[in-house]
């Protein structure tokens, strides 16, 4: 990593180091997207859904997911998160294990 990461410091940089601005993370992204071949849906957001669905799937709380994204309402984080069906499989059996 090129620059020291602190706290409350931007993860994505411009050369220079400076806070990259969304229409340029935006513009390499879609250079990105092409070169890959990712999904075209894909966008910059994208990244905050993954990070919430990917916490909330290696056991964060709610609560604690909201308070990483900045959400008033816990409302909004519901809805910012993915559950895949692997996951729900895991939790029904840990809650209901089945016996043989």
């Amino acid at each position: 990593m090129p620059y020291k990461l602190g706290d409350n410091e931007p993860i994505f940089r411009g050369k220079q180091g400076k806070k990259l601005q969304p229409p340029v993370f935006n513009r390499e992204l879609i250079k990105l997207k092409h070169f890959y071949g990712l999904p075209q849906h894909l966008t910059a957001h994208s990244f905050r859904h993954s990070f919430a669905s990917h916490l909330l799937e290696h056991g964060a709380d709610l609560r604690s997911l909201q308070e990483l994204l900045g959400h008033k309402s816990l409302s909004t984080t519901q809805n910012y998160t993915k559950t895949s069906i692997k996951h729900l499989e895991a939790v029904y059996t840990t809650a209901y294990p089945i016996k043989k």
